[in-house]
């Protein structure tokens, strides 16, 4: 039976000169897992599963689960505080509850989907993840498919890079993100590093397409749940937004940003960022049938750098916007030259196509 539940688990050797991993399946892959109310001390990284497959149904449980962990890391030693990375098909179901992850050179939580044909239904809720290194939550897709039911609840606070990363990158030729119901988080004070993996200062929630076929459709926010509070991320006078939607290589961005509170960020509240992709589905020509907007409904934006909501759209790219019923107040000139305080600041440069900007 794959649970461990109620340890103290060490990664250092007797002597504390050498550390190793608190749990992890190097040898091979896990099917089902419970693993429940450990402490995790002096790791690399203090769970390390790959190739992890099953929907928790031999263990009697709705789904795999890592709930109610604490796992602080050791300077110049721990990478990851918990971490899946899937490299084979198959499918998992994981509930990642109530855990603590702090204090790691790389990310508090990064779950991963590396090659086509793996499959993961993650859900997030009320975890804590801070002064980590790289990124508070990072979840991926290289290649295959990763579906966020859920992501609830959680604090991500003081980390260096982005506090939370929904990545589909170009490996493998880009992968599937799909994130439901994102509502109830704390996002704030992250993206103190200089300069971030996309080649600007980190943010507090960043949402990436990098490559011909990576895709996320996302929903961050409803009008029937309780609000994203996004604030105070980025580094004084380099750079940083609230939330930053970035595509490139041909990555596609579709979803919302609804009902968040995004105050007080360095560099922009919302930035939508296309250096070359798509954001939003275009419509047939002539008459656009089938068009779906990017949608920012019913935020409340305030205090934030450069401008409330800014739009950029280079290379070819193709963008769909509707911006609604928001608040933008007391935006200030922040780092970026190419705003100075608006509210909402849309721009076009190259061949590219904002082809609705319904505001």
């Amino acid at each position: 039976m794959n649970e461990i539940s109620g340890l103290h688990i060490s990664g250092a050797n007797s002597t504390g000169t050498q550390f190793g991993n608190g749990i992890a399946n190097l040898g091979g892959p896990i099917v089902d897992f419970n693993i429940n109310n450990n402490e995790f001390t002096s790791y690399q990284n203090a769970v390390f599963l790959q190739n992890a497959f099953g929907d928790g149904s031999s263990l009697h449980l709705p789904s795999n689960l890592i709930y109610n962990n604490t796992a602080t890391g050791t300077a110049n030693v721990s990478q990851n505080g918990f971490e899946i990375v899937n490299t084979t098909p198959g499918t998992l179901d994981v509930t990642i509850k109530g855990n603590t992850s702090n204090n790691n050179t790389g990310d508090g939580f990064l779950v991963e989907a590396a090659a086509t044909g793996t499959v993961i239904h993650a859900t997030f809720t009320n975890n804590t993840a801070s002064q980590n290194g790289a990124t508070g939550i990072h979840v991926e897709a290289t290649g295959g498919t990763l579906d966020v039911d859920s992501f609830t609840g959680n604090t991500v606070t003081n980390n260096a890079g982005n506090g939370v990363w929904i990545d589909a990158q170009e490996g493998a030729g880009g992968g599937t993100i799909n994130v439901q119901k994102f509502t109830g988080n704390t996002i704030t004070n992250n993206g103190t590093e200089p300069v971030g993996p996309i080649g600007s200062d980190p943010d507090g929630l960043l949402i990436s397409a990098q490559g011909p076929t990576a895709v996320v459709n996302a929903a961050i926010g409803s009008l029937a749940g309780l609000p994203n509070i996004i604030s105070n991320n980025g580094a004084t006078g380099i750079g940083g937004a609230g939330i930053h939607v970035f595509v490139d290589l041909g990555g596609v961005i579709n979803g919302s940003i609804v009902n968040n509170t995004i105050n007080d960020n360095v560099s922009f509240g919302i930035n939508i960022d296309a250096k070359n992709g798509t954001i939003g589905t275009i419509g047939a020509s002539p008459t656009m049938a089938g068009a779906v907007p990017f949608v920012i409904n019913s935020n409340s934006l305030n205090g934030n750098g450069d401008a409330g909501i800014f739009a950029r759209l280079q290379n070819s790219s193709e963008v769909g916007l509707q911006i609604i019923n928001n608040s933008v107040l007391g935006s200030t000139n922040g780092p970026n030259a190419l705003a100075a305080g608006e509210g909402i600041h849309l721009r076009t440069e190259g061949t590219s196509f904002l082809w609705d900007a319904d505001i």
